[in-house]
């Protein structure tokens, strides 16, 4: 996805109220997931379907959100970039409703499918389904996975999933979780006054053992941390698990735990 031509190329605009290049900034690895999504995205063929698959908190979202400001700098999908969140859709009349209104039919009279059929401008969309898995659980699955399926017809779809996609055309792609490096670097960088001493505990016995370097649990951990009070932080790490309360199902794919922060400090 270089090149001088997409250097040059006017952005595409971006949907704002839900994708804001300034939070994106300080991204943390992830340099090889992005590029091997971009890749299979730009591959897509008709009616294929992009799924992100990964446990919460690893960073689905973010990975899909960069990659939207990517492809809208180099000028792409000119019918414009388009995200849904799932979360609150309830059935498969509003997955419809919303799906519709990124070719600007949700208030059609007539058959959407018909429509796109028959008049379809032929600009190139993208369209980022969030948090698909809260579909999952609805009694009309079935139907909204066929709507998924048909829209893959008239733009690229991009899914992030905690769950595979059981329909045809599907394309999966697995996130990994970060390393320790990775997980590392993004802890300091929101906690810049550790010592030595107090990074290679972090290291030993918090990161991979407790948070599974997850992304989310980092930033839910740092976002509490008192700036500056390095004995305290020092005196926190070092009894670390007596500080871990059993909160079930907080955060997927840690377990039970889950850092309280306010009960010392």
């Amino acid at each position: 996805m270089t090149g001088e031509n997409s250097i040059h190329a006017k952005k595409t605009p971006l949907p704002e109220s839900s994708i804001n290049p300034k939070d994106l900034k300080g991204f943390i690895g992830r340099s090889d997931d992005l590029e091997h999504i971009c890749r299979k995205l730009m591959g897509l063929e008709q009616g294929e379907v992009l799924t992100i698959k990964g446990a919460g908190g690893i960073g689905k979202t973010h990975i899909v959100k960069k990659i939207a400001v990517a492809v809208a700098e180099r000028g792409l999908f000119s019918g414009g970039i388009h995200f849904i969140d799932c979360e609150p859709i309830t059935d498969s009349r509003l997955f419809l409703f919303k799906a519709a209104a990124v070719f600007g039919l949700e208030h059609a009279e007539e058959d959407i499918w018909q429509h796109l059929r028959d008049h379809h401008d032929g600009q190139e969309r993208l369209i980022i389904f969030d948090n698909f898995e809260t579909l999952l659980y609805l009694n009309e699955q079935e139907e909204i996975k066929a709507i998924l399926s048909k829209i893959a017809d008239y733009a690229k779809v991009l899914v992030t999933c905690r769950e595979l996609l059981k329909i045809e055309g599907k394309v999966d792609y697995q996130m990994r979780q970060l390393t320790t490096d990775e997980a590392e670097t993004l802890f300091l960088s929101k906690v810049t006054w550790a010592t030595k001493q107090e990074k290679e505990l972090l290291r030993q016995e918090i990161l991979d053992p407790l948070l599974n370097n997850n992304p989310l649990a980092i930033t839910l951990i740092t976002s509490d941390l008192p700036k500056g009070r390095a004995l305290l932080w020092e005196f926190f790490i070092s009894n670390s698990r007596f500080f871990l309360c059993c909160v079930a199902g907080t955060i997927p794919g840690i377990g039970p735990q889950i850092w309280v922060f306010q009960t010392i400090f």
